[in-house]
């Protein structure tokens, strides 16, 4: 599992420069990107924990993407 301690705003900049478009949605205690093709990055801001949900291909893809580890 990984981790972001960074902002919203520097993680969604993170996002958009890994050539992944989609909306990013509030969820209780974080937030949520969800990309055209379905993958899912699930940030809580207060433990910094990131999660990727969604088509192990598309999620997987959506990690490498953002460089692996985000620290």
């Amino acid at each position: 599992m990984d981790r972001f301690t960074g902002t919203l705003e520097q993680l969604r900049d993170r996002v958009l420069l890994s050539g992944f478009y989609g909306d990013w949605i509030e969820i209780p205690h974080g937030h949520t990107f969800i990309s055209e093709g379905g993958a899912r990055l699930s940030w809580y801001p207060g433990s910094g924990k990131v999660i990727y949900q969604g088509k192990k291909f598309e999620a997987e893809a959506l990690k490498q993407a953002l460089g692996g580890p985000l620290y």
